[in-house]
């Protein structure tokens, strides 16, 4: 497995190395020690100027690195995704097909290698794919991660002394976690080919990564970014829990500014995002709309669930339903990274019954997770009530989508259940 090799410690404080926007922000805020309790003033230049939880200098440097670490991943898997997909000739000559039928291809699994050597000192990086160990793939997924695994100097932080390690690793039973999906959309990704003004909605594809609470499931922090967005300049949005979402240009030279994500309602059309597959369709929702003077208008954004949740957080959908009836279960890294980043935009995401998600089954019986057998892992998979997730940019519009949804299946099982007699 190819590794970048961590720079060699100094007789300067490491936190003057090569780090992110959050430490280095700090750093500028001249940060003032109140006990447990970390306080900066806001901050157009950077996105958390905000007052930290209380947490105690280990816990606070711990979860800097962590999102540190996050946002730089993602950033050199986005720069990998878009390597592979300026040189399809050379890498995607060969799209590979899994047990269910779905697209892999080296990006895939090059992304996933990746993160995994990236993040692995941080907890384990529960991700979609399942990396091959030899034969002509393996060699290319070697060659990307070397490539670059090599760009970024390994993060180092001041860690006051934790017997020697780079990052301090969680004392409980049930450590904390990554949720990543390399390639959310690979279908579009292996297929579409960039056109004069650039990409449509249904040929976008997402990287995203989401970091959880090892008891509650519940997600922290999460990246997650879409290389082909704006004509091929790119998006990256950054949430962490209770302290907003944040976005910028991902290929903008100069770099771009970190920008607060904030939702605008519109009232009328009410901007739909759906599969590519389902447009003009008998959706749920335009089965049960009856609201006077307002209309859905419908926006196809191909088959990966992220992109949808990238369009709510920068306003250019307002709303969308995720329905699977024919399943009680879905793939956690399907929608981790998004709901952490729409619902700190100011969104509203909740199961089909109007409850918050839950991105985690319950253990039945003490059963333990897993981290060998990805059919017993626990974080791996979620059952939201309704068998549907329902995303609005407002709290009325989420009203309302929430009961023209449910009106819908009710129509519609009422006309399949006619049909059956």
């Amino acid at each position: 497995m190819v590794r970048a090799s961590p720079p060699p410690r100094t007789t300067e404080t490491t936190r003057r190395g090569k780090i992110g926007f959050l430490s280095a922000h700090f750093r500028r805020k001249r940060l003032y020690h109140s006990g447990s309790l970390l306080r900066s003033k806001a901050s157009s230049s950077s996105p958390f100027g905000v007052v930290l939880h209380p947490l105690n200098d280990k816990e606070t440097h711990h979860f800097v690195a962590v999102v540190e670490s996050m946002v730089e991943a993602t950033m050199a898997s986005a720069r990998l995704a878009k390597e592979v997909d300026e040189n399809r000739d050379v890498f995607l000559d060969v799209v590979e097909r899994k047990e269910d039928q779905s697209l892999v291809t080296v990006a895939d699994f090059a992304i996933q290698t990746l993160m995994s050597e990236r993040l692995r000192s941080l907890g384990d990086v529960v991700g979609e794919e399942r990396c091959p160990t030899e034969g002509g793939t393996f060699d290319r997924v070697q060659e990307l991660v070397a490539k670059f695994a090599s760009r970024e100097e390994e993060i180092i932080f001041d860690d006051g002394g934790n017997n020697g390690e780079v990052f301090p690793r969680d004392n409980g039973e049930k450590r904390n976690y990554f949720v990543l999906d390399p390639i959310d959309g690979t279908k579009a990704f292996a297929t579409a080919e960039e056109k004069k003004g650039g990409y449509k909605f249904t040929e976008q594809y997402c990287v995203g990564l989401s970091y959880h609470d090892g008891k509650t499931g519940d997600v922290l922090a999460s990246c997650l970014a879409a290389p082909r967005w704006e004509r091929g300049s790119g998006v990256i949005l950054v949430a962490v829990k209770g302290k907003g979402c944040f976005s910028k240009e991902l290929f903008a030279e100069p770099e771009a500014r970190w920008k607060r994500c904030c939702l605008m309602t519109h009232l009328s059309p009410i901007r739909v995002a759906v599969s590519e597959s389902d447009v003009s369709k008998a959706t749920t929702l335009n089965a049960g709309w009856k609201i006077p003077k307002s209309s859905l208008d419908e926006i196809a954004y191909g088959s990966g669930s992220l992109i949808k949740y990238v369009a709510i957080a920068v306003n250019a959908c307002d709303s969308f339903v995720h329905y699977k009836p024919w399943t009680f279960s879905m793939n956690v890294w399907d929608h981790a990274s998004g709901v952490l980043c729409c619902e700190e935009a100011g969104a509203i995401v909740t199961d089909g019954f109007g409850n918050t998600l839950k991105l985690r089954k319950e253990s039945r019986q003490n059963e333990e997770v897993s981290d060998e057998r990805g059919d017993v892992d626990l974080r791996r998979t979620f059952s939201p009530k309704g068998k549907a997730i329902v995303v609005a940019n407002e709290e009325s519009l989420h009203k309302e989508i929430l009961r023209a949804h449910n009106a819908g299946v009710e129509q519609i099982n009422d006309f399949s259940a006619g049909l059956g007699r």
